[in-house]
Parts: structure tokens; C-alpha cells; sequence
């Protein structure tokens, strides 16, 4: 949903870094379940009543739930500090790698990507040229820069991809909100 022109060789990519977030909540959601139910139904056949009966006390009875618990967080803290990180670092460099390739051949229509702190957008892609392509550069959540052009293209050399905007008008905004407004009468050309 976040990215229309992902295909099928990034989803794959893709999918199993998502079981570094899924596999926490779902061991939490397993440990919890099996620990109730298997208490639940010792208590249901009176088998704790019997456990007590031939001596054995109640915390030797509790040890292996509470045992498992500890192992649980254990394992919940490594995904935590070691997977899960590591799970997002990959994802977001997978999307931007795919988004860098779906640009290198844009798809028709209006289209919006997220480059790292770029956003790049454009009403239609037809015969190697963009409509009304716009650049806005960030700075945390800030406006740093905007670029508006009447048509532009993409450029390909090898592992670097730009954005060659045919006559912009582009806005500066400084750290204060002071804006600074600029035209150029020929291409400028913008790394992606």
C-alpha cells in the first residue's frame, strides 16, 4: 500500500524482515495461551489438588511456568536489541533500493516516492517525460527545499539516478521560516 510499484522480487525481500517484528508478539501471544491452558486444565482435572496431596509444593508446581516466562523475556529482549533492528535497517533499505529501480523506468499516472528525506512527486509519466514534477527536500519534519518544474525526466548513470527538471522555480526556507524564491531558465538536474 505504501508502495505501488514494489513487485514481487522486493515483497519477498521483504517478507521474512517481517518476522523479526511479528515473531515477539506472537511468541508473547503462545507463551501466555499455552501457560493458561495448561494450568487451566491441570486445575480443571484436579491434577494441582492431587500434586498437593502426594506433597510436592506449589512452587515446584509454578517453577516450570515462571521458568518459561524468564525465557520468554529473554528471548523477547534479544529480537528486541539484535533482530528487530537490524529487521528495520534492512527493510527501509530494501524500499529505498526498489524505489531507485522503479525510477529508473517510472510508472505512468501520479505517482509519489519517498527517497530518504525527499519526496518526490509528479502528475504523469508519458514518452520519458514528467508532468509537473515537484522535489521537497526535509530537514527532520522541516521544508527545507522545494523544486517545481512544468516537465522533467530521470537520468541513469550506472548506480546514480537524478531528477533533470526543465525551467524550475524552487524555495529556499531558511532555519528562521525565511523564504528565498529562485528560477532557472534551463535544466537543472537534482541527485536522487
Amino acid at each position: 500500500r505504501n508502495f505501488e510499484g514494489a513487485g514481487l522480487l522486493v515483497i519477498l525481500k521483504v517478507l521474512p524482515l517481517a518476522l523479526g517484528y511479528v515473531a515477539m508478539w506472537a511468541l508473547l501471544g503462545a507463551v501466555t495461551t499455552a501457560t493458561t491452558l495448561v494450568y487451566g486444565r491441570l486445575a480443571a482435572e484436579n491434577e494441582l489438588n492431587a500434586m498437593r496431596t502426594c506433597g510436592i509444593h506449589s512452587n515446584r508446581i509454578l517453577a516450570p511456568a515462571v521458568l518459561f516466562g524468564l525465557l520468554t523475556c529473554a528471548g523477547a529482549w534479544v529480537l528486541n536489541e539484535q533482530v528487530i533492528p537490524f529487521a528495520r535497517h534492512a527493510r527501509r533499505l530494501a524500499f529505498r533500493e526498489a524505489t531507485l529501480e522503479a525510477l529508473r523506468l517510472p510508472p505512468p499516472g501520479q505517482q509519489e516516492f519517498r527517497i530518504g528525506k525527499i519526496r518526490l512527486s509528479y502528475a504523469d509519466y508519458q514518452n520519458g517525460r514528467m508532468e509537473r514534477p515537484s522535489l521537497i527536500q526535509f530537514e527532520g519534519d522541516r521544508v527545507v527545499m522545494e523544486y517545481f518544474a512544468p516537465s522533467g525526466s530521470i537520468r541513469s548513470d550506472g548506480q546514480k539516478i537524478s531528477l533533470v527538471m526543465s525551467k524550475p522555480r524552487y524555495r529556499q526556507i531558511s532555519e528562521k521560516g525565511v523564504e528565498q524564491t529562485f528560477s532557472a531558465e534551463s535544466d537543472v538536474s537534482l541527485p536522487l
